[in-house]
């Protein structure tokens, strides 16, 4: 048995491998069309999901209202004003 298994493979094999499977590429996709596909998944499954998206845009729009608030009226004079207007345009941007 070990020697049927050591034997070589017959040419017969060998060309119908050649002509089958070295003509099919190791991976169907290319990579950018791998990423289209991926992307597409993902959208579809972000825009079905609208529980999430109302939470979110209800969130994002609290959170413009009050960093809105901050810049509301500003005296340019007060100097603590400024800081504290300062500090929270940076908590913004580092967030």
């Amino acid at each position: 048995m070990l020697r049927k298994l050591e034997e070589p493979h017959s040419q017969e094999l060998l060309d119908n491998k050649a002509e089958d499977m070295d003509s099919t590429p190791e991976f169907q996709q290319s990579f950018w069309e791998n990423t289209a596909t991926l992307m597409r998944r993902q959208a579809m499954l972000t825009m079905r999901n609208t529980a999430f998206l109302r939470g979110r845009a209800i969130i994002i729009i609290a959170m413009g209202l009050i960093n809105a608030s901050t810049f509301w009226d500003v005296d340019p004079k007060n100097v603590q004003v400024m800081l504290g207007v300062l500090f929270q345009s940076i908590l913004f941007l580092a967030l």
